[in-house]
């Protein structure tokens, strides 16, 4: 029987431009955060980046898996590129003009989720990078 989800280079040890299967896309974005080994979660991300640049992909559908998994991630590069991704290409270019402060505030609230989640001090590099990001992504100056 097929697994379900099937990853290609999921150790990303080739320079591969991935696709999945319906089946295993629907598996991925609903485990993406639970998924154990951070390079794996990384080619799902990066998956799904080149998704929207090819247009196989709605912009809202990578902000859904973003504030769906991106608040229980504990790899410190993958917030990064994942908010770097979603603020820079997917909120300032992508999405039209209307739509952009709903993204900036849903992005606002994944980097909160992530400093509430960090309050403890565990990870001081996850907690600056969520910091970081809601300073890039507010509208309001009084927030």
């Amino acid at each position: 029987p097929r697994p379900p989800l099937v990853l290609l280079n999921g150790d990303d040890l080739d320079y591969a431009k991935i696709r999945l299967d319906p089946r295993s896309w629907d598996t991925a974005l609903g485990a993406l955060s639970g998924l154990p080994d951070p390079i794996t979660r990384a080619v799902v991300w990066n998956t799904a980046r080149d998704m929207v640049r090819d247009g196989e992909l709605a912009p809202g559908g990578y902000l859904r898996a973003v504030r769906a998994h991106l608040p229980h991630e504990t790899d410190l590069a993958i917030v990064q590129g994942v908010l770097g991704f979603a603020r820079q290409q997917i909120a300032d270019r992508h999405l039209p003009p209307p739509d952009r402060p709903e993204a900036l505030a849903g992005l606002t609230a994944v980097c909160r989720d992530l400093l509430d989640r960090t309050a403890g001090g565990g990870n001081p590099g996850l907690r600056l990078a969520a910091a970081r990001g809601c300073l890039d992504n507010l509208t309001d100056p009084g927030e």
